[in-house]
């Protein structure tokens, strides 16, 4: 079982968590939400924001939401005609999450919830129906039908989703979900996107992914190549994509596409290069229009895309390390010996002149002093790149 899988797929709950996540034109970041849900590999993390009143009252008390399995909702709300009242919201479940923790700084109204994402809904002619048979589900405001009353955006209940099928592959899942969302009408024109998680180049194994505080951190070694492989749905609303890391440790191709026909699949190779410090760096995925100060194409306060990041930690392996400071050392006690060292230690000349020997341990001091060069700074005496 993958990092982060949820242990509550063997132990039966009660009730499950209910997280509703609507879009609207004016608050960018719920749009968010839904698009990086939609985008993120299982075991990252997203940040989600609720006013209290929003949350169910039973769910305020101190950790009752910690730990919880829970089913993140997309609410597409629909516009009514004219001076009718506004149809009932469309429900969409995306993503089976864990609640790693719930925070609210007094006296702020807002509680956030960090959640673990884990596997993709998979959709049926049921989900809907489903959720709208939930009590405290969200509704369309009306008099004598309040949110934070009446109704709630996080709230708990009996679990009303199907259980994974297992004859229905994760990309197979995606497909179908973005193929709902964007025919819905709040992110009809969103850019849909997902992403694997970083992987050894030509292994198609997964790198490691760590929990550091509240997020989580891939771990990179140096003198390693890895790729990320991106999937989009409609290429049709692509205008552009690249992807680009805050440190100059991580190389970083322009992605290429890899299919013809179907969905646009892309693959990204990222190259870290040798060095002897651990470093934190951020990998961005930029999708559309991006301005220099890294910001996405937008249409006034209208977020179209979503905004992944990936954080990783590139940091050498033990080996290396070990093999650097033998090299240093010996490297400089090589150059510091001379020919009155080899005098007053014949034994060490092995029946050689001295300065034929203090010669030769100058030139081995060298060469280990460029070896060390190269394994920690890339750089040999010269001036010349290592790679």
């Amino acid at each position: 079982m993958r990092f982060g899988e949820w242990i509550g797929s063997q132990v039966q709950e009660e009730k499950c968590v209910y997280l509703f996540n609507s879009a609207p034109d004016d608050r960018p970041a719920y749009r968010r939400g839904v698009l990086d849900a939609l985008a993120y590999p299982s075991g990252h993390r997203i940040v989600m924001s609720y006013q209290r009143k929003y949350i169910a009252p039973e769910l305020l008390r101190p950790n009752a939401l910690r730990d919880r399995r829970a089913a993140l909702v997309f609410l597409d709300r629909v516009k009514g005609e004219g001076s009718q009242p506004p149809p009932d919201h469309h429900f969409i479940p995306i993503r089976s999450v864990r609640v790693v923790d719930a925070t609210s700084a007094l006296p702020s109204n807002r509680v956030e919830l960090t959640v673990e994402l884990l596997s993709l809904i998979v959709p049926n002619d049921l989900s809907e129906s489903s959720i709208r048979s939930l009590s405290q589900r969200p509704v369309p405001y009306r008099t004598g039908a309040l949110p934070g009353k009446h109704y709630y955006f996080v709230l708990e209940d009996d679990p009303v989703l199907a259980q994974p099928n297992a004859l229905l592959s994760e990309p197979d899942t995606w497909e179908k979900l973005a193929g709902l969302v964007k025919s819905s009408q709040t992110l009809s024109d969103a850019v849909i996107i997902s992403l694997s998680h970083l992987r050894n180049y030509g292994e198609g194994r997964d790198c490691t992914l760590r929990v550091k505080g509240s997020g989580v951190v891939y771990a990179l070694r140096p003198n390693t190549i890895y790729e990320l492989v991106l999937r989009v749905f409609d290429l049709a609303a692509l205008t552009s994509l690249s992807i680009r890391s805050s440190s100059d440790l991580i190389a970083v191709t322009q992605a290429f596409p890899t299919t013809i026909g179907g969905l646009g699949t892309y693959r990204v190779i990222l190259s870290c290069k040798r060095t002897l410090e651990s470093s934190l760096a951020g990998i961005f995925v930029d999708v559309g229009d991006v301005a220099s100060d890294g910001s996405l194409r937008s249409v006034g306060a209208k977020l179209l895309n979503a905004k992944p990041v990936y954080l990783a930690n590139v940091s050498p392996a033990a080996p290396l390390l070990v093999a650097f400071i033998f090299v240093v050392f010996f490297g400089f006690l090589f150059s510091s010996l001379s020919k009155e060292f080899f005098d007053e230690s014949p034994r060490f000349a092995l029946g050689m002149a001295s300065e034929n020997v203090a010669l030769v341990a100058k030139v081995a001091g060298a060469v280990l002093l460029a070896v060390a060069a190269w394994l920690g700074f890339r750089k040999l005496p010269s001036g010349g790149s290592g790679g």
